[in-house]
């Protein structure tokens, strides 16, 4: 199981003999830690730059209900897979 993958804080629970981990992955957990700080980003970009950043077609309409939100995930997940690659490399 990959770092990122794995249990923020794990709840062990034993099911048709095999163990199952219920509760948020550590990506997860990071990329909600930075959910205000892609907002503000994303926030202040054209809708051309959020297509730009989203790698959507020129010919795309640019929906501020559907794209604006893909943008903020996208950046929360960027975020929070540099941490975990930072952190990766610190154990070496």
């Amino acid at each position: 199981m990959e770092n990122g993958e794995q249990p923020i804080n794990p709840c062990v629970i034993n099911y048709n003999m095999r163990k199952e981990f219920l509760g948020l992955t550590k990506r997860e957990h990071f990329a909600s830690k930075y959910a205000d700080i892609s907002n503000d980003f994303i926030k202040g970009n054209t809708a051309g730059e959020i297509k730009s950043f989203l790698g959507l077609d020129g010919a795309v309409t640019y929906d501020p209900f559907v794209h604006y939100p893909q943008a903020v995930v996208k950046l929360q997940l960027m975020f929070a897979d540099e941490l975990l690659k930072q952190l990766d490399h610190e154990g070496e």
